[in-house]
């Protein structure tokens, strides 16, 4: 039997020999045309002559070949021939028999069929069967029908889809986070409270930047804008007096909260861009916005469950000053350089973390310089000088608030985890955390995949992601000395992975492209029915998909904003204890002052004091609020120096208070505290009277009656700034006084002479000029570089003198080598033998090659059994009794609320509850310091008497090199920590902190 195509050739000898145009034949395939050799052709009959081709009419073959005629165009005088190629029906076929041609066809039939069973049974298998049917014929159509497509649709632009993903992300997250943008929140937990307080409380200062330092309705008094980043309060503000919502500030705290992660996602998304194609870019893009992440991860759950604001900020500026190393590293230009420069000052202005990603960035660049093979190793090195130029710029906003910090504030740092620790966390679930996890696995691989791609880009994410996601252990910070330090005692690591989010989510990009390459490059040479088989089968998988998708997607959308629009239960309640707090604190007077304190652990009362006014606290941390003293305890003492007046608790009774006095308003109960006095300012040495006749955060004005100067007290926490003036012009010291007998922390105090004295929150700071001259050098050096670069006469001789020493670069090279590595070797030999007589900062067992402590351990009062030292992993091993190995302890605080230092100590881990274990090792031994253990331990020190240690402070005097002997009992099945530190390398010196003289000042006695 002949084919229908070898039928037509037989009624229309004129196509014999010729397939017509490059296209797919019946089964699918490609084919190509092939002409015959061309031969005479007899005529049909006698009387008809032989035409030659130049001059006769077109044939029904020329016409259906390419060329003009090809074309459909006919020249003039010929007739009008019907193709027989598919464009157009053959002679003599009806429409009806096309019909039944094209039912004929086992595709269509199999696609009615699959059409008919989805429609006829929804709700059976033989619907499923359908619809999985539709969706292969789907994708082989597209695979059929995408090689036609417009050349402008298979290979748009790249700057048009590059912002039409940009696009589209922004477009999502402003229909996710639209009803946030629009409706004024509730109380919202989290740290919404103290910043709405915050910003209340300076809203009549601005416009402008003279803001009062102190804040007395905040805490038990503290400096905001002083010990935590003012920018983002400042921008805030002023945004709220140009949108006129000064009336409704949690309404413009959100939309800043929405604006900067929408920011943060699309930076992240242009990230993904510059190392993977778009559609994967996108899709990552798209999971970022509704990604929930953790408190100190990012996310959702970070910015607008707990309002970490200032920190989403620095982020945003921090990724958006990456994508400008990015566009510096492509093509240098003066204005990426200014990107740089301004998006890294306000990085590093906006919050402390600002300057891990600073310097996150500049080992990524460096590791630029070194593996990437696209772009030349000095271009990496100056985006890394443009770096350090911006960090510059913003010294004299961060170094200030840094001696802030490190001097007067309360430290939050996170523990340290050790390697292992570290690595069977990732393995057990991504960091930082994600809804996504395959996304944050992807994120790995493609991180260790891109160090090794040679493309400046990708190494450069890759880079940062993983030098963040490294300093979430201990081993850097033990291994290089950085610890024991002052920083490192208050770092907050888990903020690296909130830092490490975009490139991390960008790096999953890169890993999904490879995956996916990988996959397109094992099909090139598939034969056209395998193409179409996958096309069907990714038609099915895209179906199924798109029914999942949208599901999935309003899910994680809803859950998303849903974050944004966490309020405390009993709003009826909030409302009448509003109303409560309104008509009380309008009773408040400098003669009357009193606060409230809740008994919670959570911070939304917050917003209670930025609506009414009312001083409200909780004993513990409040986040923005980090002033060092403050009040300490909930003790008859301290409550009557800090002027607490109500206690309020939720959902039960107050713990203590005046139960005769009890209201309930809601879920929420209210007692009196007995003996509140209301006295702002009372006497603590000497005789006399004082009233308080201003109370405010500019000054608090008192005066005083009696005969002799008297030492005066305030109820507000000490800061260095408080200074104090007598109304004679005459300046009276002021001192920190312990809030009450035995305390820790201190108050306002100060030796007054009789009359009128203010008080002033205004004195000068060592750390006021901190950082200053670095950034106006900084802004110096860049006036310059756009100065020198915008100048054609000073460019080109800069440049010629760059390529000289360019040209000299080789032979400096090799003499650096030839001299440079004898010297670095001698240095680090002389800095070695340097530290190991140096007095010693923290006990520490050593991870060397070899041993520097001898650890022996044992059962009850059995015989004591010396561990083995492992070179491999730097630990001792005492088989089947204990593992003892250097890490990061948090046993050691100064003061509460703050949490425990990060210090390096000796971590065991028993295997035997009964275990003992004695350490022997030497050291040199000078000064005060700091001892913990998290059970008990005996210390023995050459020369000195054994002290059973839990918690314990001891000075040592300088005799040079001693033997150390630690013993302990282990806690049962728990791991034992043991530090042993200096105390100058977690604690500053305070000598403000100390007393108030016992007899007033000669000066003070000299005003009159």
């Amino acid at each position: 039997m002949r084919s229908s195509r070898d039928q037509r050739r037989t009624e229309f000898p004129g196509r014999s020999g010729w397939t017509g145009p490059p296209g797919r034949d019946n089964a699918g395939a490609v084919s190509e045309p092939v002409r015959p050799p061309e031969e005479p052709k007899a005529p049909a009959s006698a009387d008809e002559p032989k035409v030659p081709a130049a001059e006769g009419k077109v044939s029904v073959a020329s016409a259906a070949g390419s060329g003009r005629e090809g074309l459909g165009f006919r020249r003039p005088g010929e007739r009008k021939v019907p193709a027989v190629d598919g464009k157009g029906p053959p002679p003599g076929r009806s429409f009806g028999t096309q019909v039944r041609d094209a039912f004929a066809r086992p595709g269509t039939q199999i696609l009615l069929c699959a059409v008919l069973l989805a429609v006829a049974f929804p709700a059976r298998s033989s619907g499923a069967i359908g619809l999985a049917t539709i969706g292969a014929a789907l994708g082989v159509g597209t695979a059929l029908l995408w090689p036609k497509a417009p050349a402008w649709l298979r290979r748009p632009p790249s700057d048009v889809t590059t912002v039409m993903v940009l696009t589209i992300v922004l477009a999502a997250g402003l229909t996710v986070f639209w009803e946030v943008l629009t409706e004024s929140p509730d109380w919202q937990l989290g740290d919404w409270g103290p910043h709405h307080a915050v910003l209340a409380r300076i809203m009549p200062s601005l416009p402008g930047m003279d803001i009062p330092v102190w804040n007395h309705a905040l805490s038990t008094g503290d400096a905001p804008l002083e010990l935590y980043p003012a920018f983002t309060h400042l921008l805030t503000g002023h945004v709220a007096l140009a949108l006129g919502l000064e009336n409704d500030l949690p309404l413009v705290l959100m939309i800043m909260a929405v604006v900067t992660y929408l920011a943060i996602c699309v930076a992240t998304t242009a990230l993904a861009l510059r190392v993977a194609p778009k559609p994967i870019a996108l899709g990552v893009g798209l999971l970022t916005l509704v990604d929930s992440g953790a408190i100190a991860h990012g996310g959702t759950v970070g910015l607008f469950r707990w309002a970490l604001l200032h920190s989403a900020i620095s982020l945003a500026f921090s990724t958006i000053a990456a994508l400008a190393v990015l566009g510096a590293l492509r093509k240098p230009r003066i204005g990426m350089s200014v990107l740089i420069w301004v998006f890294t000052a306000l990085a590093t202005a906006s919050h402390p973390a600002g300057l891990i990603a600073t310097a996150a960035t500049m080992l990524a660049l460096a590791a630029v310089a070194l593996l990437a093979s696209d772009v030349p190793p000095r271009r990496a090195l100056v985006a890394l000088g443009h770096v350090a130029i911006g960090a510059a710029l913003g010294a004299s906003v961060w170094m200030p608030l840094a001696a802030r910090l490190f001097e007067y504030g309360q430290h939050f740092p996170n523990a340290l985890r050790s390697p292992s620790k570290l690595l069977e966390d990732l393995l057990a679930s991504p960091s930082p955390v994600t809804s996504f996890a395959m996304l944050g696995y992807a994120g790995y691989f493609g991180l260790i995949a891109g160090l090794w791609s040679r493309k400046a880009a990708t190494v450069f994410i890759s880079a940062s992601a993983l030098v963040l996601l490294v300093g979430l252990c201990d081993a850097p910070f033990l291994a290089f000395d950085l610890a024991p330090g002052p920083g490192i005692a208050r770092l907050g690591t888990e903020r690296l992975a909130q830092l490490a989010r975009p490139f991390v989510m960008a790096a999953g990009a890169y890993g999904i492209s490879i995956f996916v390459g990988s996959a397109l490059r094992a099909w090139k040479g598939a034969t056209t029915p395998r193409r179409l088989i996958a096309a069907g089968l990714i038609g099915i998988m895209c179906g199924a998909m798109l029914r999942a998708a949208p599901a999935m997607w309003w899910n994680a959308a809803l859950r998303a904003s849903s974050e944004a629009r966490a309020y405390p239960a009993d709003h009826q309640g909030r409302m009448e204890l509003t109303r409560w707090a309104r008509i009380h604190a309008s009773t408040i007077t400098p003669g009357t002052w009193a606060r409230a304190v809740f008994e919670t652990d959570t911070h939304e009362h917050m917003h209670l004091t930025a609506e009414t006014g009312l001083p409200t606290f909780h004993n513990s941390w409040l986040p923005d609020l980090l002033l060092r003293e403050r009040i300490e305890d909930l003790s008859e003492a301290s409550l009557r120096r800090f002027n607490v007046r109500w206690v309020i608790a939720g959902g039960r009774a107050p713990s203590f208070g005046d139960p005769s006095t009890e209201i309930t308003l809601g879920s929420f109960r209210i007692r009196e505290v007995a003996g509140w006095d209301g006295k702002f300012a009372r006497i603590e040495r000497g005789t006399g009277s004082v009233e308080v006749l201003r109370l405010d955060d500019r000054a608090v004005e008192i005066e005083v009656t009696g005969n002799e100067p008297v030492l005066v007290a305030l109820g507000t926490g000490y800061y260095p700034r408080w200074r104090a003036h007598h109304a004679s012009g005459a300046e009276e010291p002021v001192f920190a006084l312990p809030s009450h007998e035995g305390a820790t922390l201190h108050v306002v105090s100060a030796w007054v002479a009789p009359g009128k004295t203010t008080f002033t929150c205004d004195g000068p700071l060592p750390s006021d000029h901190d950082g200053r001259f670095l950034s106006m050098f900084a802004a110096l050096i860049a006036a310059l570089g756009i100065v020198i670069w915008h100048r054609r006469k000073l460019r080109i001789p800069l440049l010629r003198r760059i390529a000289g020493l360019r040209a000299r670069a080789p032979r400096l090279a090799q003499l650096a080598v030839r001299y440079g590595i004898p010297f670095v070797c001698i240095a680090l030999l002389g800095r070695g033998c340097a530290q190991d007589r140096e007095i010693t900062r923290s006990l520490e067992l050593g991870t060397g090659i070899r041993p520097t402590a001898t650890v022996e351990a044992r059962v009850s009062d059995g015989e004591w059994q010396t561990c083995g030292y492992s070179r491999l992993e730097g630990g001792y091993y005492c088989a089947g009794l204990v593992e003892a190995h250097d890490g990061m302890t948090a046993l050691l605080n100064d003061a509460m609320p703050s949490w425990a230092f990060n210090t390096p100590g000796i971590v065991v881990t028993p295997d035997d509850p009964d275990a003992e274990i004695r350490i022997k090792l030497k050291a040199r031994l000078a000064g005060t310091y700091w001892i913990a253990c998290s059970g008990s331990a005996a210390v023995s020190v050459e020369g000195e008497a054994e002290t059973s240690i839990t918690r314990k402070v001891v000075a040592y005097a300088d005799d040079g090199e001693r033997e150390i002997t630690i013993r302990s009992t282990m806690p049962g099945a728990d791991v034992w920590s043991f530090t042993f530190v200096r105390e100058d390398t977690i604690l500053p010196p305070r000598p403000y902190l100390d007393a108030p003289p016992e007899v007033a000042p000669p000066a003070v006695r000299a005003i009159r």
